[in-house]
């Protein structure tokens, strides 16, 4: 991933965290996107009965962790990411989250030592999506919410509104591609999925452990 960001970087089209900032945006169709993934999150949060500690791998400015920490009463809450200046951020904005500079593929934590863990919105950016969910699945106790870009609705929505038509509307640094199905398939052979929202444009997963139901 680091090579990948760097490539980007050279081309000036990537900053460290968001692309765009849809958490705080004022534009009312990102707002009401955001509202439904929000929604959909929370619907998927209710599910998951009492996690005594919670985990977001690929945690960004924080926002995410930060609306979590808000729905779910839990005192050992943690949010990882592999930069520090982005982390540093998180920790100014919420400065009651853990914020833990890590990577997915080598996750520093013990097996099965995390009741929930979340990434949402990471596996896209990763050369090896693979790796990333098997280390997932090493950490995790109980219940895992994964989510990415639906494709082609992500792609589609980027050329309508005439953004990285270089890249045929693919958002840099996005590294794979998944339609609901292809999604679907990949996590299954893991996670046993408990159930899947689609809020426009993502697709999103609540699952566990397959030996742990």
């Amino acid at each position: 991933m680091e090579n990948s960001q760097k490539n980007y970087k050279d081309r000036n089209e990537i900053i460290a965290g968001n692309l765009y900032n849809k958490y705080n945006s004022k534009n009312p169709i990102a707002r009401f996107l955001m509202y439904n993934f929000l929604n959909s999150l929370n619907d998927l949060l209710n599910l998951c009965k009492n996690p005594g500690t919670i985990l977001e791998v690929g945690c960004g400015e924080g926002h995410l962790i930060n609306f979590i920490k808000n729905k779910k009463n839990v005192c050992d809450i943690e949010a990882l990411d592999l930069s520090e200046e982005i982390l540093n951020i998180g920790r100014s904005l919420y400065p009651d989250i853990n914020f833990i500079f890590g990577s997915v593929y080598q996750l520093p934590y013990n097996d099965n030592s995390k009741d929930l863990l979340i990434a949402c919105e990471l596996l896209e950016h990763l050369d090896k999506p693979i790796a990333a969910l098997k280390e997932i699945n090493r950490v995790a106790k109980k219940n895992i919410i994964l989510s990415v870009p639906r494709e082609p609705y992500w792609s589609l929505c980027n050329i309508c509104r005439m953004k990285y038509l270089q890249y045929l509307g693919n958002t840099p640094p996005h590294l794979q591609k998944w339609t609901k199905k292809q999604f679907q398939t990949l996590i299954s052979k893991y996670f046993k999925i408990i159930k899947i929202r689609t809020p426009f444009p993502w697709v999103m997963i609540l699952c566990t452990l397959k030996n742990r139901i």
